[in-house]
């Protein structure tokens, strides 16, 4: 279920008629609609250029730019998404679809001198990009949170520069039976769950 938000605008001091409020509607409208979607677009291009998109954007034969695996192979292997997958283009996809801002008021209040317009915005939650975007393998977890969260099985990563595909999704990346390494995953501090967060925090409650 997508989040719902909403924001203020408080303006126009005169005493206004039914006609003249429909004309300041459209007008608050206007005022924060190149804003809103300014922001819509530096949130989508914020994700695209992190490191950890632009690792897995790159498919099977990354390098790990984001040090997340030590240096060892790439997360799009090691996730083990399927070669020719677009995992990063899919959340990008799904963003700019679903963030939207509302035309219509939901609210309109009155006063004496005064008159508020409460518009709507919907901004997809984290919980929602992981049911689009589900992890390999993984029943009920998504990769853009497991991304920040942790993903286990590095001890056991193989990287290489082809394995048969019935053998590997990715064609790059297996998991051995055995233990290889005393490393870990290391998660990056900051992604889209905090893009989104101090995106939909710019615009709540906003006067």
């Amino acid at each position: 279920m997508a989040a719902k938000q909403t924001f203020y605008l408080k303006e126009f001091r005169d005493v206004i008629d039914k006609q003249a409020a429909r004309v300041l509607q459209d007008e608050a409208f206007n005022r924060i609609k190149p804003e809103f979607d300014d922001a819509k677009q530096a949130l989508i291009d914020e994700f695209q250029v992190d490191l950890v998109s632009q690792e897995i954007a790159a498919g099977e034969n990354a390098s790990n730019i984001s040090n997340t695996l030590n240096g060892k192979g790439n997360l799009f292997s090691f996730i083990g998404f399927t070669k020719g997958e677009k995992p990063v283009e899919n959340v990008k996809n799904q963003l700019q679809t679903e963030i939207k801002l509302l035309k219509t008021p939901d609210r309109i209040k009155r006063f004496r001198s005064s008159i508020n317009f409460h518009f709507l915005f919907y901004c997809p939650t984290v919980k929602d990009i992981d049911d689009q975007n589900p992890m390999p393998k993984w029943s009920g977890r998504g990769w853009v949170s497991a991304i920040k969260e942790g993903i286990g099985g590095f001890w056991s990563y193989i990287y290489w520069r082809t394995f048969p595909p019935n053998k590997s999704r990715s064609t790059t990346g297996l998991q051995a039976d055995n233990i290889l390494r005393d490393e870990h995953y290391e998660p990056p501090t900051y992604y889209l769950q905090d893009m989104i967060k101090e995106f939909v925090a710019r615009f709540r409650g906003r006067v």
